[in-house]
């Protein structure tokens, strides 16, 4: 079976790596200042090649 076409957006990682940034930014409590929860860096794992999936690559 193939990929979820709303999963992957259909190859389209810059898309794909907008929505995650925004997703946990929604997460991320305050900031640095504000609250000791607040973390810098977020990791999205796909399971795809991103790469692979771009034209130019």
């Amino acid at each position: 079976a193939g990929l979820n076409t709303l999963a992957h957006r259909n190859g389209q990682a810059q898309t794909l790596l907008n929505l995650f940034c925004r997703h946990q930014a929604t997460l991320n409590p305050g900031t640095d200042l504000t609250d000791p929860e607040h973390w810098d860096h977020g990791i999205l794992l796909t399971g795809l090649l991103q790469g692979s999936l771009d034209d130019h690559w």
